[in-house]
């Protein structure tokens, strides 16, 4: 969640590598209370609210789990929904050579009347190529890419402002335990109370969404940074794997040249015109 994937994408995947215990299946609402839940982060809750910390292990930090919640509220969050969470790698996210339009799935009918997977611009007069065969390259270079440079790929963060956001969270938690225990003493009156939580939870939302920010966003987290990248970044769903190529190294699809091919020769790689973001 934290690396950008959607709900749907990853109930699809939980599905696939773990049901349900008690069989059945996974809804997306299930997994957004499972995701949201307090507990990962070791807080106990009452009636949904945090009453303090629990004594078992957290599988997150308390800031990874406010970031995920205030994620998952956002309605203008970014996803691998619509075009990204396609089939196949490439369908609207190639672009043609010639007119910059987004390359889309199609079939084509070979000379035996089987048929074959292609890429064809929006416009359909362009430019066509082999689906499977481009698919391949571009993975193998995106793999490529990924173990040369790893981790250097993730976004640079800037860790002084992370460090600040994390001592203001911190800060602002205090704030709203002690103005509890003001109350609780009696030192502050109901209304006084009301009012300097209802502020310092509007300044903690604040910081929480900030370190949203920071936190998520790149769908390279866990893939660039893993023991063998390229292995991670087959291992992941096409949605995420379309994200990582959009990511490192968009792919421009040339028009084929005149003539046909060399006897022996299948495929025109010299087609795929791709650079890695960073080089030139």
């Amino acid at each position: 969640m934290l690396a950008g994937e959607s709900v749907y994408a990853i109930t699809k995947s939980w599905q696939a590598t773990a049901p349900p215990v008690r069989g059945g299946t996974w809804h997306a609402q299930n997994v957004t209370r499972i995701l949201t839940r307090p507990c990962n982060a070791a807080l106990a809750a009452h009636h949904g609210e945090v009453v303090g910390t629990g004594s078992w292990p957290a599988i997150l930090t308390e800031d990874e789990h406010r970031a995920v919640c205030a994620i998952l509220k956002n309605p203008d969050r970014s996803t691998y929904a619509g075009v990204r969470s396609l089939r196949w790698v490439g369908s609207g996210l190639y672009v043609c050579g010639r007119c910059g339009a987004d390359m889309r799935s199609a079939s084509a009918i070979n000379r035996d009347g089987t048929t074959r997977r292609t890429y064809r611009c929006r416009s359909g007069t362009h430019t066509t190529i082999n689906g499977m065969e481009v698919d391949q390259h571009v993975t193998d270079i995106a793999c490529a890419v990924l173990d040369r440079d790893d981790a250097g790929l993730l976004p640079a963060t800037e860790r002084d402002v992370t460090g600040e956001l994390h001592a203001e969270a911190n800060t602002l938690r205090a704030r709203l335990d002690q103005l509890a225990d003001d109350y609780g003493d009696g030192t502050l009156d109901k209304r006084q109370y009301t009012r300097q939580r209802e502020r310092t939870e509007a300044k903690a939302a604040d910081v929480t969404e900030a370190l949203a920010a920071v936190t998520s966003g790149s769908a390279l987290d866990g893939i660039a940074n893993a023991p063998v990248p390229s292995a991670a970044f087959l291992a992941a769903p096409v949605a995420r794997q379309r994200a990582i190529i959009d990511a490192i190294m968009p792919a421009r699809i040339m028009p084929a040249k005149p003539g046909r091919l060399p006897k022996g020769v299948e495929f025109d790689y010299s087609r795929v015109k791709i650079i890695p973001k960073g080089r030139t």
